[in-house]
């Protein structure tokens, strides 16, 4: 599906993968997934994945989808967390 997607919109740099995040060894600008966890163990789990450089209007990181009152979850994130609703 993000394939797909990312063939639809023309995008070159997108490398979809599909595997469970404790066995990628890959460095990416941005870790996009669902909401498989708490947040708070899913930075924990792909940081190590996330290139530290950055050429990019925003800056390198996850991109995490879920709904609900994250509040109690990200607290511990201070401040360091950007959000969209």
């Amino acid at each position: 599906m993000a394939r797909s997607v990312a063939e639809e919109l023309g995008l070159r740099n997108v490398n979809p993968v599909r595997e469970r995040i404790e066995d990628e060894r890959g460095k990416y600008d941005f870790v996009i997934s669902r909401a498989v966890t708490g947040f708070p163990a899913f930075v924990k789990l792909t940081m190590k994945n996330i290139n530290t450089g950055g050429i990019n209007e925003l800056p390198n990181g996850i991109i995490y989808l879920k709904g609900g009152d994250l509040s109690a979850e990200n607290d511990i994130f201070r401040g360091r967390l950007t959000t969209w609703e």
